[in-house]
C-alpha cells in the first residue's frame, strides 16, 4: 500500500525502534543522525563526476529511507551498482555491461592490480580498534584479521549481496549504511 499523501514526509514507524549511543546513554535515532552518517559517505574529488552522481543516488535513498524504510535495500543495490560502474570505468571496461566481467571478477582484477587495500577501509580500522580495546582486558575475544582478510571478505560478500538484492527478495537491512560505506571506501580507492 502506498503511503497517504498527507504522510509522505512522516517518519517511518520502524525508526521508533532504533537507538543510538549518545555518550554514556542511549536515545532514539533521529533524521539528523542519519543525515550526518550520510554526509560522511562522500566520494573524493578523484572519482569521476559521473560515478559520484550515480553513487549520490544511494546516499539520497539512505536519507529518504527515514520516510520509507524499504528504500534501504534499494540504497544498497544502488551503492553496489555504483561500485561496479566505478570498477568498469577504472579498469577500462566502459564499453557497456555486456563486455565487462562480472562484479566478482572486477573486484578480483582491482585487487590483483593493487588498486584496493583493506588498510584503506573504515571497517578494517574499526575492527583493529575493537581488537586493541579487547586486548586491554576485555573478557570478549575480538578477531584480529589482516587487511588482506578483510578485503577478501568484502570482495566475496558484496557480489553475493548484490545478487540477493538484484534478483528480488524481502530482504531488509539496518546494515544499509554499512554497505554504502564499504562501497564508498572501495570507490574512493
Amino acid at each position: 500500500m502506498i503511503k497517504p499523501h498527507d504522510q509522505l514526509t512522516a517518519q517511518d514507524p520502524i525508526w521508533e525502534l532504533i537507538v543510538v549511543q549518545d555518550g554514556d546513554s542511549w536515545r532514539r535515532k533521529t533524521l539528523d543522525d542519519t543525515y550526518r552518517q550520510v554526509q560522511d559517505l562522500e566520494l573524493n574529488d578523484a572519482v569521476p563526476e559521473r560515478v559520484r552522481t550515480v553513487f549520490d543516488t544511494s546516499r539520497h535513498l539512505l536519507l529518504y529511507a527515514w520516510f520509507h524504510y524499504r528504500f534501504l535495500p534499494v540504497a544498497e543495490l544502488q551503492a553496489v551498482a555504483s561500485l561496479e560502474f566505478a570498477l568498469r570505468t577504472r579498469l577500462g571496461f566502459e564499453g557497456g555491461i555486456l563486455k565487462a566481467p562480472t562484479l566478482k571478477r572486477l573486484l578480483g582484477l582491482a585487487v590483483s592490480r593493487g588498486l584496493l587495500s583493506g588498510r584503506r577501509m573504515r571497517h578494517f580500522a574499526r575492527m583493529k580498534e575493537r581488537h586493541e580495546l579487547a586486548a586491554r582486558g576485555s573478557w570478549v575475544e575480538v578477531p584480529n584479521p589482516s587487511p588482506g582478510q578483510v578485503l577478501q571478505s568484502i570482495c566475496e560478500s558484496i557480489p553475493k549481496l548484490r545478487n540477493v538484492l538484484a534478483h528480488g527478495d524481502e530482504y531488509l537491512s539496518l546494515g544499509a549504511t554499512f554497505t554504502v560505506e564499504l562501497c564508498s571506501d572501495l570507490i574512493n580507492q
